[in-house]
C-alpha cells in the first residue's frame, strides 16, 4: 500500500530523479573546481518591480560567463531562482493536498544540486574545462521579458546547444534567472523537472484519495512510464523505450519532448523508425525552432539537404545570427554543391565571430571542392597559426588528392619547413 510521500521521502525520491533527469538536459554534450566561496550574485540597485535594463542583463551574462570560466558552479546555481523553477514544475496538479510533497520535492532539488556535482551547472563547467565553449550571444530586453542566450560548444566542436535564461528580479533586488530553456530538449528546466514531479504527485494523491483535475489525467496515469521512457532513452535501451512510447495516450505521443526522445531512440533502431518519427515531428511542429534543430541532422541522414537547410534557417530565425549556425549552414550548402553561396555565408560568419574556428574549417572544405588551391594553402596556414592545427601527411588524405598535385601544395610544403 502506497504511503503519502512525506517531506523527507519526497526529497529522497526527487534527488534520485533529479540527478538522472538533469544529466540529460544538455543532451548535445557530455569538475569539481574550487568555488568562489559563498559569494552571492551581484545585487543591483533597483526596485524589484522595475524592468530589467540592457546593462543589467549584460552584467548577468558577464557574471555567469565568469562563473563558468572559473568552474564555479555554485555561483552559477545561485544565479538561477530554483524556488521559481520548482514552483513552476509542481504547479500542476494545483491541489492543496500536495503541498507537503511539493516542499519535499523542492528540498530534494536543492540537495541534488549539492550532491550531483552541481547538476547542469557542473556539467557545463566540466565541458568548458575540457576545452568547450560557453559564450553569451545576446541579451534581448523587452517590456514583457528579458532573455539572455548562451551557446554551448563541445571541445571537438561537433555538437552545440543553446540556452535561454529568462531573467527577473527577486525580492532582494538581484537579477536572477526564473527559468532556463534548453534548445535540444525543446523545453524549460521547469518542464523537465515536471516529469520528475508527476510520479510523486500521483503517489501522494493515491494515498490521500484525492482526485486530480481532468486536464492532468493522462499525465498522472502515465507518469511512471514517462519517467521510465526517459531513463531507457538515456541508457541506450532504445527498443524498450519505443515500446513504452507506443503505449502512451495520443496526447503524450504528440508531446514535443516525447517526440524528441523518441527520435533519439529511433535513430538506433532503424531507418524506417527514424523516418516515421521525422514525419510525425513535421506534422505536429512544422514551424518549431527546437524541433527544427533536431531535424537538421535527420534530413541530412535522409540525404535531403534542401529540407535540412529549411530547418536550419528556422533555427537561425529563432536563435538569431550566430557564426556556429552559419558555419553549419555553409556545410549544408556545400552538400548541395552551392559553393558560391557557401563562401558568402562563411564570410558572414567570420565577420560575425572572427575567433571561432568552425567557419574556417568549413571554408577549407569549400575551397578544396572549388579547387581554389591558393585559398587552400592560405587556410592551412591560418588554421595552424590561429588555432594550432597540426597537419600530417596530406598526400595520404583523400580530400587533398588534387591539392597535393598542385604547385600551390609544394610551395606551401616548402614554406612550412622554414
Amino acid at each position: 500500500m502506497s504511503s503519502f510521500p512525506t517531506g523527507d521521502s519526497s526529497a529522497r525520491i526527487c534527488r534520485t530523479l533529479f540527478v538522472g533527469l538533469i544529466a540529460g538536459l544538455i543532451a548535445a554534450t557530455g569538475c569539481l573546481p574550487t568555488a568562489r566561496g559563498g559569494e552571492d550574485p551581484p545585487v543591483l540597485a533597483a526596485d524589484a518591480a522595475k524592468q530589467i535594463t540592457t546593462e543589467e542583463s549584460q552584467q548577468f551574462a558577464n557574471e555567469l560567463s565568469k562563473a563558468v570560466a572559473q568552474g564555479d558552479f555554485n555561483t552559477f546555481n545561485r544565479m538561477l531562482d530554483w524556488d521559481s523553477i520548482v514552483s513552476a514544475a509542481t504547479m500542476v496538479p494545483n491541489l492543496p493536498e500536495l503541498q507537503k510533497a511539493r516542499d519535499g520535492f523542492k528540498s530534494g532539488v536543492q540537495q541534488g544540486l549539492k550532491t550531483s556535482g552541481g547538476g547542469l551547472a557542473g556539467q557545463i563547467c566540466e565541458i568548458v574545462k575540457k576545452g568547450g565553449e560557453y559564450k553569451v550571444l545576446r541579451a534581448d530586453v523587452s517590456a514583457n521579458e528579458t532573455v539572455v542566450t548562451f551557446r554551448l560548444l563541445t571541445p571537438d566542436h561537433q555538437s552545440l546547444n543553446y540556452h535561454r535564461f529568462y531573467l527577473k528580479r527577486n525580492s532582494s533586488k538581484q537579477v536572477v534567472a526564473a527559468d532556463l530553456f534548453i534548445l535540444l530538449t525543446a523545453e524549460k528546466v521547469s518542464e523537465t523537472l515536471h516529469r520528475s514531479w508527476l510520479p510523486i504527485a500521483k503517489a501522494a494523491l493515491k494515498s490521500s484519495a484525492a482526485r486530480s483535475d481532468e486536464a492532468t489525467t493522462d499525465l498522472l496515469s502515465s507518469a511512471e512510464r514517462m519517467r521510465q521512457f526517459a531513463e531507457f532513452v538515456q541508457a541506450g535501451k532504445n527498443a524498450d523505450a519505443l515500446n513504452f512510447y507506443y503505449k502512451f495516450p495520443a496526447s503524450l505521443r504528440s508531446d514535443k519532448t516525447m517526440l524528441i526522445l523518441r527520435f533519439k531512440a529511433a535513430q538506433a533502431i532503424s531507418t524506417d523508425e527514424q523516418l516515421q518519427c521525422i514525419d510525425d515531428m513535421q506534422k505536429f511542429f512544422p514551424e518549431d525552432g527546437a524541433v527544427a534543430f533536431v531535424m537538421v541532422d535527420a534530413y541530412l541522414h535522409r540525404q535531403q539537404p534542401a529540407e535540412a537547410l529549411k530547418c536550419l534557417d528556422r533555427v537561425i530565425g529563432s536563435i538569431g545570427p550566430d557564426a556556429a549556425l552559419l558555419a553549419r549552414r555553409a556545410n549544408i550548402l556545400l552538400a548541395k554543391k552551392d559553393l558560391v553561396e557557401a563562401r558568402k555565408v562563411l564570410d558572414e560568419a567570420i565577420k560575425l565571430e572572427p575567433d571561432l574556428r568552425d567557419p574556417y574549417v568549413v571554408s577549407l572544405d569549400v575551397v578544396l571542392a572549388a579547387k581554389d588551391f591558393y585559398a587552400t594553402a592560405s587556410l592551412l596556414n591560418l588554421l595552424t597559426d590561429k588555432f594550432g592545427y597540426q597537419w600530417k601527411d596530406l598526400e595520404q588524405v583523400a580530400p587533398f588528392a588534387e591539392f597535393v598535385e598542385s604547385p600551390q601544395y609544394h610551395k606551401w610544403l616548402e614554406s612550412r619547413k622554414k
